[in-house]
């Protein structure tokens, strides 16, 4: 009997001493989980004050996303780079479509943004009509200094780590979607993954910039900032003082820039001869297209219309356009080059048109908003030459200004690393293959004069003027 006593007894213990050993273990469990907790949103509430101190979010995308995201039953997307939000009015595309329209584009806008951004689109709304806008300088391939060889590689933007900056920005400006997180996750390589998750870390050379902290904390707290608005002044090299302000469905609008003479100078950025459309571009149009088709939405590829010095300068703009060809012709889609166009059907190649070289003005942009949706609605193709070549050699002799690009390293390299040039080789553009009398101005008073040339060289620290001379006419270039 004693022994049942203590046997009962010491199972009491045990159960009791297992009961508070539980307690124990849940009591400790809970604390724990609370612990991680409160570290993640200290964490999170510390990296957001980072965030609020250093980070100078791009403005554009700030205010597209906020507009985008004002926006009701959106009929037409428009997508690409700035020659998208510069060159279409959607003021004016509503007005000849009778439809609501959007542009969705962004700063030199990679192919796999505008994936992403034509994905969520479709998923949120009906849409009617996509125009995917394509740029070569974001889909060509073209060379870039690879430090670590100690040489020229090739790239294409979308591998290019001079343009991560560009998805971050967009990815840091959309609400939390599927689609903004594939966007930022494929921003950048893993060694760039902090700047990817963190926005702040982008700015660490600011750490103890106290002058630079005060005014993005300033620009934060402004009434503008709050409001989403912006509009800043800029002044033409003839001294006009003009507009420009981000406005509401993806519109830049600049009341009065222009492009003058003394600014026909353009630097080489892609050369089309040596290279064409990179393997990651071709890839996502294509991802593009066929989204678009598994919807059963009508999409369309353009070109929007730049000045002919920057075109020029590519050394084989065709080349581009018979790739952009090809691909349409494989999905059965329509592509559009306005820089093919024919004059009676869109004059517009002028500098009173555009603001720089390869954006149009508010003036160029309503023309050629209506030149556009009229004739993406059309069926014949006599708008259009059959190339660059042939609109060329078809238009009077012009001469568009000079572009150059550096020649002869001088042996030295620059802080990333990459080789300094110590020449520049000038080449007048123009639609005719002639020679002209060129009178060069330095800023000393030194002059230099090449006679009956098309190219020549100066030093790449050289600046002043350029005078050309020649039977289609004259046009003098600040450098």
């Amino acid at each position: 009997m004693s022994g049942s006593v203590t046997n009962i007894a010491t199972e009491n213990l045990i159960n009791d001493s297992d009961k508070v050993s539980g307690t124990n273990r849940k009591s400790t469990l809970i604390r724990t989980i609370a612990a991680i907790l409160a570290g993640v949103i200290l964490f999170v509430a510390i990296t957001k004050q980072l965030d609020y101190m250093y980070a100078t979010h791009d403005m554009w995308d700030r205010i597209l996303m906020h507009s985008y995201e004002s926006e009701k039953d959106i009929d037409i997307v428009t997508l690409g780079s700035s020659h998208v939000f510069c060159d279409i009015s959607p003021e004016v595309l509503d007005a000849e479509s009778g439809m609501k329209s959007f542009n969705l584009a962004t700063p030199s806008q990679r192919l796999d943004c505008t994936y992403y951004l034509l994905k969520q689109a479709l998923r949120q709304h009906d849409l009617k009509k996509v125009y995917i806008e394509c740029y070569y300088w974001c889909g060509a391939e073209y060379e870039i200094w690879d430090k670590t060889a100690a040489e020229y590689v090739k790239t294409e933007v979308t591998k290019d780590p001079a343009n991560y900056a560009t998805s971050w920005a967009l990815s840091y400006a959309m609400k939390p979607t599927a689609e903004s997180a594939a966007i930022r996750l494929g921003a950048a390589d893993v060694e760039h993954g902090m700047e990817t998750v963190f926005p702040f870390v982008r700015y660490r050379e600011k750490l103890f910039d106290g002058e630079y902290i005060k005014e993005t904390i300033a620009t934060k707290k402004s009434d503008d900032y709050k409001n989403y608005i912006y509009k800043y002044e800029e002044t033409d090299a003839d001294g006009t003082v003009y507009t420009k302000e981000y406005c509401p469905k993806g519109y830049l609008s600049d009341n009065g820039g222009k492009l003058c003479d003394s600014e026909k100078l353009y630097n080489r950025v892609r050369n089309l001869s040596d290279y064409g459309m990179g393997t990651e571009s071709r890839k996502w149009l294509g991802k593009i297209i066929s989204l678009c088709q598994k919807k059963g939405v009508e999409i369309t590829l353009f070109t929007a219309p730049m000045y002919d010095l920057q075109l020029i300068s590519t050394g084989d703009y065709d080349r581009y356009v018979k790739e952009l060809r090809a691909v349409a012709d494989e999905y059965g889609i329509e592509y559009y080059d306005f820089n093919l166009m024919k004059n009676e059907y869109l004059d517009i190649k002028h500098g009173e048109y555009f603001m720089n070289m390869g954006h149009l003005n508010s003036v160029g942009a309503e023309q050629f908003t209506k030149a556009f949706w009229e004739t993406v609605n059309e069926t014949e193709k006599e708008r259009f030459y059959d190339s660059y070549k042939d609109k060329l050699a078809a238009e009077p002799s012009e001469i568009f200004g000079l572009y150059y690009f550096y020649t002869e390293p001088d042996g030295t390299m620059d802080a990333k690393g990459a080789p300094v040039y110590k020449s520049r080789e000038y080449h007048v553009a123009a639609n005719r293959d002639d020679v002209y009398d060129i009178t060069v101005t330095t800023s000393d008073g030194e002059t230099i004069s090449f006679e009956n040339v098309n190219s020549f060289t100066l030093p790449a620290d050289s600046h002043g003027s350029i005078e050309v001379v020649g039977e289609s006419g004259n046009i003098t270039v600040n450098y």
